[in-house]
């Protein structure tokens, strides 16, 4: 039975720590957190430079 409280603990860290990872992400880098949403986060300039012989 003490067997057992070391296991809840340690799921439950690890999903408090899942828990905040995703919202630092979605804080930090703009992540979206449902899948239809998205967002514009820069743009590219395409460039390219030849050096012919």
């Amino acid at each position: 039975m003490t067997s057992r409280i070391p296991f809840y603990i340690s799921i439950v860290l690890l999903l408090v720590a899942g828990i905040a990872l995703s919202y630092f992400r979605h804080t930090t880098y703009g992540v979206p957190w449902t899948h239809g949403e998205t967002r514009q986060v820069g743009m590219l300039k395409p460039e390219s430079n030849l050096m012919l012989r």
